[in-house]
């Protein structure tokens, strides 16, 4: 058998991952056809999805984690002589916040050896977001959960020493390790795609697949954003224990507030981040973004198309009845939902009681 190629999806995150992971997780069995892998190893992570099959690369702190870390990669090698290629996905394997440069080295030596006793090549895939279109999803994912600064206040904060923005400087630390022609870089740009019009389907042709009949895409939408006041309605709640202790609480009727609000036309697609901003804010990696394109995916042309940034943006500010909508319509959401349950366990109540009833009388019956 050919040796196996090892291929490891590192995000970056807001690029499809997740989407990407649940298809991958719903195709399983087609992938084994085909002679690929997506191995479970299960082990599950705290509010980490559970196609994140890679996490465990990253985690050697306690004797429990090594102790695991030893095991995954003895089912690795298992797999390695079964299987032509092996996948791997974890997004937080590019934004984990090394503490240095030699950090990350040693981080990516050590695995890139254990790969190559295993006798598997190893290609890294990357898909690359627009940095400011990065910075600012990558927050408005975080206030889903519970995040309350607001965006200049997380930007100020976070910047480049947490999601490595400086993507030529972070793919260079890697390619040290594993080698340029290792890593496999693509834009999260539809119209650059060349497998198809999904994230997918161009997933699996850097795989060395291609997308057919046999494969199903999981229904619903994957991890879908918050926008406008929607978003600022759940940065304000997380100001809240409570809800930041139940981050998850609220999320299930803030996507019901902002249907309705898309469908009234009152969504007005305004952002704390305006274009004029976001311009000179990309200002400071078009050094990094030019080497990347020139690099990684031999480009003539520029990394990324800022043709939507000549278009001037509104600033997010927001009165307090646009606020109020968000939370009037979660509210009546979550008092519909609280009827529902209502008038069921009322139904359940009564048939418990016709049982009862009946009960009884058979009892009678049978006392005679």
């Amino acid at each position: 058998m050919a040796r196996t190629t090892l291929y490891l999806h590192i995000g970056t995150p807001k690029t499809g991952s997740s989407a990407i992971q649940d298809f991958l997780a719903e195709n399983t069995r087609q992938l084994q056809k085909e002679g690929y892998v997506f191995p479970d190893f299960g082990v599950r992570y705290y509010k980490v999805r559970a196609g994140r099959n890679g996490r465990w690369l990253r985690c050697l702190e306690t004797e429990e984690e090594r102790e695991t870390w030893e095991k995954n990669f003895r089912t690795l090698s298992d797999l390695s002589e079964k299987y032509k290629g092996i996948i791997l996905t974890d997004e937080s394997l590019w934004t984990w916040s090394y503490e240095d440069e030699q950090g990350i080295t040693a981080f990516w030596q050590k695995i890139a050896g254990r790969f190559r006793e295993m006798d598997a090549d190893l290609k890294v895939i990357v898909y690359l977001r627009r940095q400011d279109q990065f910075l600012y999803s990558f927050w408005g994912q975080k206030v889903k959960s519970a995040e309350k600064r607001t965006f200049r206040s997380y930007m100020e904060k976070t910047g480049e020493a947490r999601l490595h923005l400086d993507f030529y400087s972070q793919l260079e630390r890697i390619a040290a390790v594993v080698g340029r022609e290792n890593i496999i870089v693509r834009t999260y740009d539809r119209s650059r795609w060349t497998g198809s019009d999904t994230i997918q389907s161009e997933f699996l042709q850097l795989c060395g697949l291609q997308i057919n009949d046999s494969y199903v895409y999981p229904t619903g939408q994957i991890n879908p954003s918050l926008s406008d006041s929607v978003l600022e309605a759940k940065r304000l709640l997380n100001r809240r224990p409570e809800f930041r202790d139940r981050m998850n609480y609220t999320n299930r009727y803030l996507k019901i507030a902002q249907k309705k609000l898309k469908e009234e036309g009152k969504l007005k697609n305004r952002n704390f981040f305006p274009n004029e901003e976001r311009k000179d804010f990309l200002r400071l990696y078009d050094r990094s973004n030019e080497a990347v394109a020139d690099k990684y995916l031999h480009l003539d042309g520029p990394l990324f198309d800022e043709s939507d940034l000549d278009r001037p943006s509104e600033e997010a500010v927001f009165t307090s009845g646009e606020l109020a909508e968000v939370y009037g319509i979660m509210i009546d959401a979550l008092h519909h939902e609280l009827e529902q349950k209502q008038q069921k366990i009322s139904a359940m109540k009564k048939e418990q009681n016709g049982g009862k009833a009946l009960v009884r009388k058979l009892v009678k019956k049978l006392r005679g």
